[in-house]
């Protein structure tokens, strides 16, 4: 009798370990919600676009302004002008002299590295680089180039203008 409850105290002791140890384990889902991102690292300084005078004839900028991005998924850059008091029926972005409120003749445009000259509305955005690839850590370096075409009837001064830039993903 003695040895029939040990034997049973051994098959209760084993069944207790083996049902608390299955009853133990579990199987869980991971889930990471990685979003999709997109970071500015360095915008365009803006400023004196042009090192010297200008000629009545097109001018483009020699040094592009540059912005660095990083993005992990699809991604372009866009840009829009704003202007103080627009004229009626103007679209585009004028340069403005600060001291006396003239603009210039014509709009000033813009391009990237690739691409035809745009100007640049002060409506909606004029898209400049789109469907960009995801980059590496180190991101990518986008280049801007400025004209603009002067004529005799634009007067000496210091123009200016407001460029809006745009970077988001999916353009």
């Amino acid at each position: 009798m003695a040895r029939k409850m040990v034997r049973l105290a051994g098959v209760l002791s084993f069944l207790l370990f083996f049902f608390s140890w299955q009853g133990q384990g579990r199987d869980i889902e991971i889930i990471i919600n990685f979003h999709r991102a997109l970071e500015v690292i360095s915008w365009p300084d803006g400023g004196d676009l042009w090192d010297g005078p200008l000629t009545e004839e097109f001018n483009e900028t020699g040094m592009p302004q540059t912005m660095q991005v990083r993005a992990n998924s699809d991604w372009g850059v866009a840009v829009r002008g704003i202007m103080a008091e627009p004229g009626t029926g103007v679209e585009s972005l004028f340069l403005t002299d600060t001291h006396t409120g003239r603009c210039l003749m014509n709009p000033l445009l813009i391009r990237g590295s690739t691409g035809s000259w745009q100007e640049i509305p002060i409506g909606g955005p004029a898209v400049i680089y789109s469907g960009l690839e995801p980059t590496s850590s180190a991101g990518l370096r986008l280049d801007f180039y400025f004209g603009q075409e002067l004529t005799s009837a634009d007067g000496p001064g210091i123009y200016e203008g407001t460029i809006v830039y745009s970077v988001e993903l999916g353009y």
